[in-house]
């Protein structure tokens, strides 16, 4: 029953970050976040779950952040990302370092998201992609569909694994 709740709370988070997550909201997706990362029993569930609304939040970064990329800059801003994650899942809930860390996910998605552009235009495709269709649909990915998004996130992933 607790698993069920849990992947309820997460259900319920992944809904609401899909929709868009304008910043007067961060204060209630902390909330969410403390509630399933206190029901959370190991640290592999936490990470998954973290992963999870990590990809909602920027879908298109999830393949930069699970790789282990030579850019020194975005190496360092991917572990202080994970190891801010690791407090939020000690965190009680309503503590404000929830709301301080919960913004700290928006922001950090963004900036790897523009680190992720970046690192798209230094990629060559071998001709199987168009890299300029990708940065284009990466510039506008506020305003894809879900299905859209997870195409993006699935080409920008198969190009990376070309270029490595």
């Amino acid at each position: 029953e607790a698993i069920q709740r849990q992947r309820q709370r997460i259900a319920d988070l992944r809904g609401t970050l899909s929709a868009g997550v304008p910043r007067d909201e961060v204060a209630d997706i902390a909330d969410r976040l403390a509630e399933i990362y206190s029901g959370a029993e190991t640290t592999v569930e936490i990470e998954h779950s973290l992963l999870e609304v990590f990809t909602e939040l920027d879908p298109q970064v999830t393949s930069l952040y699970r790789s282990a990329l030579a850019d020194e800059n975005l190496a360092a801003r991917s572990a202080e990302l994970a190891t801010r994650f690791e407090a939020l899942a000690t965190a009680d809930p309503g503590d404000d370092e929830v709301e301080c860390l919960a913004r700290d996910i928006v922001a950090c998605s963004r900036e790897l998201g523009e680190m992720a552009r970046g690192e798209l235009e230094r990629i060559d495709f071998g001709g199987r992609f168009g890299t300029d269709d990708l940065l284009d649909a990466l510039t506008g990915a506020d305003e894809l569909s879900a299905a859209q998004r997870r195409c993006v996130q699935r080409m920008v992933a198969l190009g990376r694994q070309a270029w490595s």
